[in-house]
C-alpha cells in the first residue's frame, strides 16, 4: 500500500483552514477521520487515495477563501512520499 507524509508546514496550512478539530468538523471539511488527523498531526503516513481526496478538498476551500500567508499548497512532492 502506496502511504504519504505530509510535511509540518503542509500540516499548519490544513489546520489554519479547520474551524475545530472535532469529528464533525473534520469530516465535513476534509473528509477525514479523527485517526487519521492524528496520523497527520504526528507526521504519520496515511493512504496515498486519502492524501489525494484530502488535497481535492483542500484545493476547493483555498479557492473559496483566502489565501494563507499568499503560498498555501498540498502537492505530490516526492520528498513526502512514503511507501510500505
Amino acid at each position: 500500500m502506496e502511504m504519504k507524509i505530509l510535511s509540518r508546514s503542509e500540516f499548519e496550512h490544513l489546520r489554519a483552514l479547520l474551524p475545530a478539530a472535532t469529528k464533525d468538523c473534520l469530516r465535513e471539511t476534509f473528509s477525514i477521520s479523527e485517526t487519521t488527523w492524528r496520523k497527520l498531526r504526528l507526521g504519520e503516513p496515511i493512504r496515498r487515495t486519502t492524501y489525494e481526496r484530502l488535497v481535492v478538498r483542500f484545493e476547493r476551500l483555498k479557492a473559496q477563501g483566502p489565501s494563507i500567508n499568499g503560498h498555501v499548497q498540498l502537492s505530490a512532492n516526492p520528498a513526502m512520499e512514503h511507501s510500505r
